[in-house]
């Protein structure tokens, strides 16, 4: 089971059918700066969600980071 991610402009929503401990965010603009990052616990079937600034950036990379497994996705705002 892997998270859910979607975004609307620059609030990224995740949720997860299963608890997940101790995750790692982390999001990138193109130009591989990190321009956030949060660690948090998903609990199981919840939604979470969080806003970041995105001074003029358009594309970015979302890392999700938990015990071995390393996911990553892109996406831009338009």
């Amino acid at each position: 089971m892997e998270p859910t991610v979607s975004h609307d402009r620059n609030v990224i929503y995740i949720h997860s059918d299963i608890a997940i401990e101790n995750m790692q965010i982390t999001i990138r603009d193109k130009y591989k700066d990190i321009i956030y990052t949060n660690q948090l616990t998903i609990l199981q079937s919840q939604n979470y969600s969080f806003s970041f600034n995105s001074p003029g950036e358009k594309e970015f990379t979302i890392e999700l980071s938990y015990k071995d497994i390393n996911l990553q996705g892109h996406f831009t705002i338009d």
